[in-house]
């Protein structure tokens, strides 16, 4: 929960600062915190306010070289990291009322290098935290990599479409705003370990299944205090930052699992605003499987990451490999249908052209003069399905009448004789070469 003390002494330095009032409105809250915190002892030390700065700056009482050296006078005895802080809030109040100082020498400076969390540190760091809640909040970190103050704004409302579906991975369908600024968020996804413990913390009360409901009860104070106590007790490494290194986790398997660097930066939220505007809802179905097949690498207590990888990677081609076979057989049934009645129709044809007298077994003359005489009139039927025959149709197919061999024309004869048309007629095609597929429509 928020303090609300904070927030009414917030209220109240802005109530009489029309001018730093409109230009906190665009940034976010926790921004407008730490901004007005660097803000107020800038004017403590320097005797002045931002508003009379920029009033003066306006008439040409002052000049921006002025303010840059009221800066770097009042933050000399500063840390770094506020330094750099104090500098950028105020460069941002004069910017935004179109004013831009000159470039300062308060640059950041990397004191210590933080290294990520491995596997094994995670799974000591969650053994020593008691909570649902907060084992919830590092498993989100691990496998979303959004940064601590991002995590503390989800809602059940960002998550519960997928775990409505029941999808492998949830996407976390953050709002525009999230894409936006300096510090922007990516197109994150949870996996199966903080699906678990959410679908538990649901189960339990501990998060509601309502659309605006946070799913942590944690300030950004409160949750960097749990995490540092988790840390300490399991005596982790002091070079890994209790909640960045969460961060620095995910970006690190990543790499690992050999994401391509394009879909690192939109999981990471490593793009440029201009980047935000072309990315769409659509965007999250092509990452979901880029992290999915990462997911191994991200999953703490999956030590194997590699064969696990390997292995999905083998299931995915059999399951390509099935559908692709699937569609052959399709395919192939497809065109058995037309062929097999195009058979039947050409069968009963042959049933019609044949001599009554030779179905009757009265006839002097032998199946194979009659099927020769038959021939070109075969011709005069296919035209009547809209075909015509190959060139050397007539010559192919009497040479296939004489290749019939005689015991087979002999059941061919009996199955004329009993009525059985269609039958004989396909055993004839094995000789007398129809081939329906060079017919032209």
């Amino acid at each position: 929960m928020r303090n609300p003390i904070a927030s009414l002494a917030i209220q109240s330095y802005l109530s009489d600062r029309p001018k730093i009032s409109e230009w906190l409105s665009t940034k976010k809250p926790e921004t407008v915190r730490l901004y007005i915190t660097q803000i107020k002892r800038f004017e403590k030390t320097t005797q002045t306010t931002l508003e009379t700065l920029l009033d003066q700056l306006d008439n040409h009482q002052i000049k921006p070289t002025a303010i840059r050296t009221l800066i770097l006078q009042a933050t000399t005895s500063l840390s770094n990291a506020n330094q750099v802080v104090t500098d950028a809030a105020i460069r941002s109040f004069f910017k935004y009322w179109a004013t831009t100082l000159p470039t300062t020498s308060i640059k950041y400076e990397e004191t210590q290098t933080y290294k990520p969390y491995t596997k094994p540190e995670l799974q000591k760091l969650l053994g020593f935290t008691d909570k649902l809640l907060e084992k919830l909040y590092i498993t989100i970190g691990a496998e979303t990599g959004l940064r601590a103050n991002t995590i503390l704004q989800l809602t059940y409302g960002h998550v519960k479409e997928d775990l409505n579906k029941g999808t492998t991975s949830i996407a976390v369908r953050l709002e525009p705003r999230f894409h936006k600024g300096r510090k922007k968020s990516g197109y994150p996804f949870i996996g199966k370990r903080a699906i678990e413990l959410l679908k538990q913390a649901i189960e339990e009360g501990l998060v509601k299944a309502d659309p605006e409901a946070r799913l942590f009860p944690y300030t950004d104070d409160s949750i960097r205090k749990i995490i540092k106590v988790a840390k300490r007790k399991a005596h982790l490494d002091p070079t890994i930052h209790p909640i960045h290194g969460l961060r620095s986790y995910f970006e690190a398997q990543l790499i690992a699992a050999g994401t391509h660097p394009s879909y690192i930066k939109m999981l990471h939220g490593r793009f440029d605003d201009t980047d935000a505007k072309h990315y769409t809802p659509r965007d999250i179905e092509t990452l979901r499987p880029e992290y999915e097949h990462a997911y191994p690498h991200l999953d703490f207590l999956n030590n194997a990451p590699q064969q696990t990888q390997e292995l999905s990677d083998k299931q995915t081609e059999l399951q390509d490999l099935i559908k692709q076979q699937n569609e052959r057989i399709q395919a192939l049934q497809d065109q058995v249908g037309p062929i097999n009645q195009a058979l039947l129709a050409l069968g009963n044809v042959f049933g019609a052209t044949l001599p009554h007298k030779f179905k009757d077994n009265t006839s002097n003359a032998s199946l194979r003069e009659i099927l020769t005489d038959m021939i070109p009139l075969s011709i005069k039927f296919g035209k009547q399905f809209g075909q015509k025959p190959p060139p050397n149709y007539v010559d192919v197919a009497t040479k296939g009448v004489q290749d019939i061999p005689e015991e087979e024309l002999k059941h061919i004869e009996e199955l004329v004789k009993n009525g059985d048309l269609a039958t004989a007629f396909t055993k004839m095609t094995k000789y007398i070469p129809i081939q329906l597929s060079q017919y032209q429509r």
